[in-house]
């Protein structure tokens, strides 16, 4: 690891000890870096571990970004958050050509527990990627009832390869439902 990473790395640190005294900076912090994707990358991932709301609006604009990896971790960065703001902006990413990208605005809007996304995740069963599939199968769990209902009534529509993803999360989400009730997480 070269020192200039080093230092970014301890910088992150501080600045999430720190969290309350530095989350007036976070909005700048994305302005500032918005014309460089490697540096607006590990922006919005530092904000998405601040979990500040105040960026929020400004994490929403970079869900257009051309750059793919920098609408990824804007999608990662509002389930993180946990804004339902970013809901409707985060279902319409669902749509994003890359794969990558799908996968994080599934992941998102089931952290958001979103049940206006619960038709574009039953959706994204069928897409061609496996991870936006298991993200998906992941998000309608935790939709409570009506999301684990669409994902059991989906494995019937399903071919083999989405109705064992399907399957597994249920069964994961419902031994991490028992854990969590019994108190043993």
């Amino acid at each position: 690891m070269s020192a200039p990473k080093i230092e970014t790395v301890r910088f992150a640190e501080v600045v999430l000890e720190k969290r309350e005294e530095f989350s007036s900076y976070a909005k700048n912090w994305i302005e500032r870096t918005s014309s460089d994707p490697e540096r607006l990358g590990l922006t919005v991932d530092l904000v998405g571990a601040m979990r500040e709301v105040s960026p929020v609006p400004l994490l929403i604009k970079i869900l257009d970004s051309a750059n793919e990896a920098v609408r990824a971790k804007a999608a990662f960065a509002l389930g993180v958050i946990g804004d339902h703001e970013a809901s409707f902006p985060l279902i319409h990413l669902m749509e994003d050509a890359s794969p990558h990208v799908r996968a994080n605005p599934a992941e998102a809007l089931g952290r958001l527990q979103s049940e206006e996304a619960m038709n574009v995740l039953a959706k994204a069963l069928e897409d061609p990627d496996l991870s936006v599939k298991m993200n998906a199968a992941i998000a309608l769990s935790r939709l409570g009832d009506k999301g684990k209902q669409v994902l059991s009534e989906g494995l019937t529509a399903l071919d083999a390869q989405e109705r064992t993803v399907a399957t597994e999360v249920l069964e994961r989400e419902e031994i991490y439902s028992s854990e969590k009730n019994s108190g043993g997480e």
